[in-house]
């Protein structure tokens, strides 16, 4: 397969774009029973099985108050208000994406 200049260079503006908006944003890792006592009006899409599987929380790029729950398998559980309660952003929501995948054990 055979990749043009331009097209590379379209490729490369993509993924440097992608990787200063993804550092910019902060993750955390959490549990449906921890959502469920910081935001008691959370609508789950999707109800876990288990209240104490671990959930990654995505601050969303558009929105700095508002992030989506995912859980292991990358399937959107809903989206949280992280005004709903001051320890989202003081404790759970402070690290880097990558950082919060990995312990999660999604990759690496």
């Amino acid at each position: 397969m055979k990749i043009t200049k331009q097209r590379l260079k379209q490729i490369i503006k993509e993924e440097l774009d992608a990787t200063l908006n993804e550092a910019s944003r902060k993750a955390g890792k959490t549990t449906a029973y921890q959502i469920k006592k910081l935001d008691p009006n959370f609508n789950f899409q999707t109800q876990p099985s288990d209240e104490f599987a671990g959930l990654m929380a995505l601050q969303d790029i558009d929105n700095s108050n508002t992030a989506t729950v995912y859980d292991a398998n990358d399937n959107i559980v809903g989206t949280l208000d992280l005004t709903s309660s001051p320890k989202w952003l003081d404790s759970v929501i402070k690290y880097s994406p990558d950082l919060v995948r990995r312990a999660m054990g999604q990759y690496g």
